[in-house]
Parts: C-alpha cells; structure tokens; sequence
C-alpha cells in the first residue's frame, strides 16, 4: 500500500462575526469507494495486495459520538463517513453523486424532493428503507434530544418550529410514501441541499434498532452500518476497527478489507508513527516540516470545506459596535496567515459560507454579492474604527 501525507486546505480565517460555520470533510473520506476524493492522493492498491489490508490511520481523540445527529463533530465524521451512507456522496470533484438514493425528482419550484432508495441491506441483513431516513430526520431535530446539529435540518418545511417546541413531529415534512420513497419539502429553494444531505447528520439510522436500545450508539456491537465498513471493535480513548461490510450495495468497489484507527492526539508522534511505518495515511503534520514535505511532493494538499475564524465578544466593548467589528474583521491580514501561519495553501475567507457551496440560482455567494470583505483592507478598516468610535464617544 502506498504512503500518503495530506494536508488539508480550508477557507481560512475570517475574524469577527458571532456565527459558527458548517464544517464538511471530504467525502467518504477514507476508502469506500475508488472515486472519492481521497484517492485521487494515492494509487489504488492492486486487487492481489488488497484481499487481508487493513488501512492504518489516526483519529487524534475519542468521537464525540456515533449517532449521526450527535456526531457533529470532524472525528466523528471521519468514522460515519465509512461505516454509514446518506442518500447522496460527494465524488472527487464534491458533485451530488447517487448513494442509498438511485434517484431523485425536484419539483415546486425546487421545493420538493422525492428520492427513490436503490436495493440495499443494513449490516444485519435489515433492508434499508426510506422509514429510516424519516426517523432519523426527524429525531435529529426532536427538541428533547438537543442534538447539535438539529439546525442544519431547518431548511426542511416544520423542523425550525418542531425544534423550538412550536410544532408537532408529524409537521416537519419528511415522509417515507413507501419503503423505497422518501418525500421531503422545503421552507424555500436551497440550492445546497443535496451537498447538505451528503453530510453524516443526514445519515439513516436502523428504525428497529433505535426504537428497541436508547443507547445503540455507545458500543461497536450495537452499532448497525449500511456503509461500506461495519465496527467490529470500539476501545473507548484508544481506537476503533471497521471490517468490510459483505451487505453493502456497492462492496466491489470497496478496496480494503478493514480500517484500524488509533488515537494518538499529538502531530509529532503521529508524524513518527508514520515514518516508522506504523501509520500508512495522516492528514495533517508539524509546521516545521510542513513547507519541506509540501516542496518535496512527499505531502499533498487536499480540499476540505470549512472555515476557520475568531469569534468576538460582541456583549463586551468594543466590540458591541457593529463598526468597530467591521473594522477588525478588515484589518486581519488572511493571505499573511496562510503563508505564515497555517502554510495549507488555504483561500481567505470572505464569508463564513465556504467556497463551492452555491446559492439557491445556483451561483457561488461571492458571485452574488458575497465578497463585501476584503483582505488586509487597512483603510476601509480605519475608517470604521473612527466612525465606530464616535458612535460610542470613545477618544482611544
């Protein structure tokens, strides 16, 4: 098997503004499948070599959870994205490709959409059904759960309203029509919705096996995949191993016969650990060698959909006025950062929507209008902070 260094390269730093965006990782992002994005780092291990190899890789520390609405979390992705499967995933290029979905239809103005399930099982044999999805949904924004991740699903007709206690379950429009038809409505056109539904909080989970253990989520033995890896094992604060799934509709194409994830939570050790040969793929290394590795090709960038950013106090002065928040958020030099700081070869953040998720005319936000923010814009910034000054009476 071939070795991988990867970087991961984010949308980077955009300061100010009390919002927390969305972060997405790569697609199916160890293996499941030859097409996602991950391989395009590495040559496919040949057929031969592949029959008994376990990929070695790191999760850093303990997933916060492997319930999929729990899970908000890129640690916790990083196992549901390969032992669990939503209706779509993302191919090498983050295009909507089919997964549990074969199909789909969007009507009313780009309100409704019906997907069609494809034939697939559950790692215990259960069919996959469009029941699932429904129970999933709507437990994910169920108020008495308080899963974090409950508003990503306030685009759905009712959830916003059922989450704050103002509607029922049976308001959220998510309906399983049949076992293999799932019918969602929208509060309005959202142009990102299948790249949203690719992400783990959207995953199915086994309708019978929820229903039957409030805490099916805690142990790999009671964890039920439809995903390309099931767990076999969960040491809690050590590792987790996935083997093969033999249910999963699309198993040819899965290259590996497991997933051994340790949790080694320091970059240097875990740098060791790869040169050593005891890990054959990690995402991120020490500054000191980063720029060394990246020049020599022996690390490679990989894109990831996120933004990183410092949140302000806006309830503490100065930063209760708006101006003043403008002008810091003008001020931070991002490019400086990038080539200095992060070295990932990160694009400035300008928004805190992360490049290449589009609006609903299907338009990237800074076509739109989404590029007020610019980088180091010293002047502007100046004189921001003089007017935010006067507003409040502030001398220095």
């Amino acid at each position: 098997m071939k070795k991988i260094l990867k970087v991961f390269s984010t949308v980077a730093l955009m300061a100010s503004l009390a919002l927390a965006g969305c972060s997405q990782p790569a697609a199916n992002s160890t293996l499941a499948d030859t097409a996602q994005p991950q391989q395009a780092t590495q040559e496919a291990p040949k057929a031969e070599a592949n029959a008994k190899a376990f990929l070695r890789a790191n999760l850093k520390t303990e997933p916060v959870s492997l319930d999929p609405p729990k899970a908000y979390d890129p640690v916790a992705f990083e196992v549901l994205y390969n032992v669990l499967e939503g209706l779509v995933r993302l191919d090498e290029n983050h295009m909507t490709q089919p997964a549990m979905a074969e199909k789909w239809e969007i009507s009313e103005g780009g309100k409704k959409f019906t997907f069609k399930l494809r034939d697939s099982k559950w790692s215990n044999g259960d069919p996959v059904t469009a029941h699932d999805f429904e129970v999933a949904w709507k437990r994910m924004v169920d108020p008495k759960n308080g899963f974090p991740a409950a508003f990503l699903a306030f685009v759905i007709e009712g959830a916003e309203k059922f989450n704050k206690g103002e509607g029922t379950a049976e308001d959220v429009k998510v309906k399983a029509l049949d076992e293999k038809t799932l019918e969602v409505r929208l509060k309005a056109p959202t142009g990102y919705f299948l790249s949203l539904v690719a992400t783990p909080v959207f995953y199915p989970v086994n309708k019978k096996n929820v229903e039957a253990n409030s805490n099916w989520s805690a142990e790999a033995a009671t964890i039920v995949s439809n995903g390309p890896f099931t767990l076999t094992e969960w040491t809690h604060d050590q590792s987790v191993k996935a083997v093969k799934n033999e249910n999963y509709w699309d198993k040819d194409k899965v290259k590996l016969a497991g997933i051994n994830w340790v949790m080694i939570n320091d970059e240097n050790t875990q740098f060791q650990m790869f040169q050593a040969g005891d890990l054959d793929n990690i995402e991120s290394v020490p500054k000191d060698v980063k720029g060394k590795l990246l020049g020599s090709g022996e690390a490679k960038i990989a894109p990831e959909a996120a933004t990183s950013f410092y949140r302000l106090n806006t309830a503490m002065p100065p930063f209760t006025n708006k101006n003043v928040r403008k002008a810091f958020a003008l001020a931070v030099n991002r490019q400086l950062i990038i080539d200095r700081v992060t070295q990932g070869k990160q694009v400035p953040a300008m928004g805190i929507v992360p490049i290449g998720f589009p609006e609903p005319d299907g338009k990237d936000f800074r076509q739109v209008g989404g590029d007020f923010f610019k980088d180091n814009d010293l002047e502007q910034a100046k004189a921001l902070l003089a007017q935010g000054m006067k507003e409040e009476g502030w001398s220095t």
